[in-house]
């Protein structure tokens, strides 16, 4: 970090330092589904919050073989997600006085390979030789930041967003990328101040999650357990799979415009069946499967409510417009008039009779909406298979 300080401002790495201190305020989470510790002792973060390197630290009584060990085990999942192309993961293991280089690589991510013969900091030679090989740490540092694209996902870091309400009290919703599975854990606290605002039940959103853990169009809970729980005022959930979020996505065609209504009428019908509504439509509550960045889903399922209800928040969201009640009840015709005013943001791609025809059933006034998402999956526009279809993200099983 001294190296970098030290070069002009525009040639910095912009590094930060965040080391694990194993109390409920660090930046990094305790454990994984399994039971199997994911927290590096300290990681290095590139702008933009992207790891480039991180660290395991032992005293003297281990050997350096156990740090070692311990990198590969929490970096047991490799995605370009996570890392972008970056073909290695730069790591640093220290047991006492020994320091060890080393690096995971891509094609064996739960592997820590050693650059080199560990230095002694004892020893007035090796340290010598420690400040040499950091600076080139330093420079495979800023090679392998190539790599990284500006909006990879933030793994081994807590991305934290605290809102404070009209009156003082506030909430913190935090994401955390798992690095030992493609997953994201997902915590609110204190609920009861999230749910105040919104309107929203616990029990609704469990039974979201629940009646939709089948079926594509929405983001799932993760396989290897993380049901939504509520202990004390923590709510947490554990999901998958994990694709392109909305900086990653580009609507630039008819198409992808009719895909991404596609995979949203997908999780709405389902959500629909199950007498609920979503109430948070928009295109950063919307991800895509990273292969061919056309199969769409559903995120952020902590709005759902029953549907029919009359909001029970002082202040709507903004994104709902003026038109999305119904006789002050929000229904599902409310969910189809939100995924209206989305879509229509591209109103400029859709060329096609059908594709304007669609866009102008579902951007009318909520009241005014007779399809149902059932129905509107098989407009000419959207042409749906039916239980055959693979076109919306998220399918049952997919990572």
């Amino acid at each position: 970090m001294t190296v970098d300080d030290l070069l002009p401002f525009e040639d910095r790495l912009g590094l930060v330092f965040s080391r694990d201190r194993g109390d409920s305020e660090s930046s990094m989470t305790n454990v994984s589904a399994n039971g199997r510790s994911l927290r590096p002792d300290g990681a290095f973060f590139l702008k933009g919050n992207r790891m480039g390197a991180k660290l395991e630290e032992k005293d003297s009584t281990y050997p350096i073989s156990q740090p070692l060990r311990e990198l590969g085990e929490k970096t047991a999942v490799w995605s370009p997600l996570y890392y972008g192309s970056l073909p290695y993961l730069l790591c640093i293991a220290i047991a006492g006085s020994q320091v060890q280089f080393c690096a995971v690589e891509r094609g064996a991510p739960s592997t820590a390979v050693a650059i080199g013969a560990p230095y002694d900091m004892q020893r007035i030679g090796d340290r010598a030789g420690l400040a040499i090989a950091t600076f080139n740490f330093y420079r495979l540092l800023k090679a392998a930041s190539a790599y990284l694209p500006s909006s990879v996902l933030t793994v081994g870091c807590d991305l934290k967003h605290k809102v404070t309400r009209d009156g003082g009290s506030s909430y913190t919703r935090t994401l955390h990328f798992l690095s030992d599975s493609l997953a994201v854990r997902k915590t609110i606290t204190p609920w009861p101040v999230y749910a105040e605002r919104w309107g929203v039940e616990f029990s609704d959103i469990a039974r979201a999650y629940s009646a939709t853990s089948t079926a594509s169009g929405l983001i799932h809970v993760s396989p290897n357990g993380g049901e939504p729980t509520l202990n004390g005022v923590k709510y947490l959930v554990q999901l998958a799979p994990i694709g392109l979020q909305r900086a990653d996505i580009r609507v630039a065609s008819e198409g992808q415009l009719r895909n991404a209504a596609h995979g949203i009428l997908h999780g709405l019908s389902t959500l629909h069946q199950a007498e609920l509504v979503h109430r948070d439509l928009r295109w950063p509550n919307l991800a895509c499967n990273m292969e061919s960045a056309s199969r769409f889903y559903l995120l952020d399922l902590e709005m759902c409510a029953r549907a029919d209800g009359k909001p029970a928040m002082a202040h709507p969201p903004a994104h709902w417009g003026p038109h999305a009640l119904v006789g002050g009840l929000y229904t599902a015709a409310s969910d189809l008039h939100c995924m209206g005013l989305m879509l229509c943001q591209y109103a400029n791609l859709a060329t096609s009779d059908n594709a304007r025809t669609f866009l102008a059933i579902v951007s009318a006034h909520a009241k005014d909406l007779r399809e149902s998402a059932v129905e509107l999956l098989q407009h000419p526009w959207i042409s749906c298979a039916g239980a055959a279809c693979t076109a919306a993200g998220a399918l049952q099983g997919e990572v």
